[in-house]
């Protein structure tokens, strides 16, 4: 599983992974996009793909593959898996982190299992991070947005989970009321350096 994060919202990690899914699809690569945000989920509204069932289903045990939704936006090709965040109440001490039982079902899910995960440090954003093979941080150029990306890439670390690399967005709203660009026309990926 690979956990496309940053500290920052509106920063592109829901259309990182998106796009990631996409392609991998495109390859004729089985792939299951997860949104882990409970707060602000929009995985699902991306793709149009229905809002329930979710992760919490996955969590009650049902396969991953047959909870998920097809996509039915533009771009997205319809084999692409879509499973959207959980949709159950917050427990009472607001912690939306998603359940372990969900997590240990999408690590059996076919092909690559891509978690979009919330913003922030909290247990929401740390919980994707703890069973995930590795990070891919997701930023802006902003300073903001920077340093956050470094404290979560800080944060991977301090849990375990190998940074693999980082996606810097190009910017790209589209402004002035034009669509936004395609995902693989938003974003340069930056993995780690080759040893020569």
């Amino acid at each position: 599983m690979l956990a496309v994060a940053g500290g920052k919202g509106g920063c592109g990690k829901t259309t990182t992974t998106l796009g990631m899914a996409s392609a991998l699809a495109r390859q004729r690569k089985p792939s299951l996009a997860v949104d882990t945000d409970r707060e602000m989920p929009n995985l699902h509204a991306m793709a149009g793909v229905s809002r329930r069932p979710g992760l919490d289903a996955v969590g009650a045990g049902w396969p991953p593959e047959l909870v998920a939704g097809s996509p039915t936006e533009d771009g997205v090709p319809p084999d692409v898996g879509v499973l959207p965040a959980a949709s159950g109440p917050l427990n009472a001490d607001r912690n939306a982190r998603p359940s372990a039982p969900a997590f240990a079902h999408l690590a059996s899910a076919p092909g690559a299992v891509l978690l979009d995960t919330p913003a922030g440090a909290g247990p929401g954003a740390v919980a994707p991070l703890r069973v995930a093979d590795a990070a891919l941080v997701v930023t802006t150029p902003e300073p903001a947005c920077l340093r956050d990306a470094a404290k979560t890439a800080a944060m991977a670390r301090e849990v375990g989970t190998p940074v693999a690399g980082a996606v810097v967005g190009g910017g790209g709203g589209g402004g002035g009321g034009a669509p936004p660009p395609p995902p693989h026309d938003r974003f340069r990926t930056v993995g780690p350096r080759e040893k020569k």
